[in-house]
């Protein structure tokens, strides 16, 4: 069977293309989106429970995980540096993120090694959620427009994740989200 008989043969296939490369790619895995016309009730098992991540989405979330932490291991002085108790909230952040809801594994953005930045982008607005040692806050903005709005997470040092979740407009997928 020729590539293209494979790519054709099945109209639910999910064909994964390359989003970006950087061009220090040791410090930032490449990023994938899945390119697939199914609908929900795809994404759903027979019970009606979201089903469990793939093993490429997984491993997405593993390599993002890795970058934050390679961060903490360069240089202080070096511009991909992450100061170890960002890296360690963030990597907590993350994980709720993978094990709560259906979203894909963020980009990430190191500004001046005191935050991190996930990003992603959805229905054409870029959402940061900006972490560092005091707080969280989600930021969202309209590439081209002046729109903009951001939204503290953190209250008390702590963030309710099914708050930071419904602020993601990530779909959750369990109820035992706190």
């Amino acid at each position: 069977m020729t590539e293209q008989e494979r790519n054709s043969s099945s109209a639910n296939s999910v064909r994964l293309m390359p989003v970006s490369y950087s061009s220090a790619q040791v410090f930032q895995p490449r990023t994938w989106i899945m390119n697939d016309n199914r609908d929900a009730a795809d994404l759903m098992s027979v019970n009606g429970t979201i089903r469990p991540r793939s093993n490429w989405e997984t491993h997405l979330f593993d390599q993002v995980n890795q970058l934050v932490f390679q961060m903490t291991r360069m240089p202080d002085g070096h511009d991909f540096h992450l100061d170890a108790n960002v890296a360690r909230r963030a990597a907590d952040l993350l994980g709720a993120i993978q094990a709560n809801s259906r979203l894909d594994a963020p980009r990430v953005i190191n500004e001046e090694g005191d935050t991190i930045l996930f990003t992603w982008e959805e229905f054409g607005l870029k959402k940061y959620l900006c972490i560092d040692n005091e707080e969280v806050e989600l930021r969202i903005r309209k590439p081209g427009t002046q729109f903009s709005t951001s939204e503290p997470l953190t209250h008390d040092g702590h963030v309710d994740i099914s708050v930071l979740l419904n602020a993601l407009g990530a779909e959750v997928r369990s109820g035992s989200v706190r």
